[in-house]
């Protein structure tokens, strides 16, 4: 049970920020900087796409396939 957890096929980051680089300390970035293979799905209410994946309003607006 605790995979799920420790190790998400997808995640959903709410309020994500859209700024990136050196100290802006941006979860979504460094996910994938790091490697995280899994379906990101950014949460923002100011964007349309953050570091060129597609984002959403709120989570009622995602819908996974």
């Amino acid at each position: 049970m605790m995979k799920y957890f420790m190790e998400p096929e997808n995640v959903a980051i709410i309020e994500v920020s859209r700024r990136s680089g050196p100290g802006t300390y941006n979860l979504m970035e460094n996910m994938l900087r790091y490697g995280y293979r899994g379906k990101i799905y950014p949460i923002n209410p100011q964007a349309k796409e953050i570091l060129g994946i597609r984002a959403y309003p709120n989570i009622k607006k995602l819908t996974i396939k």
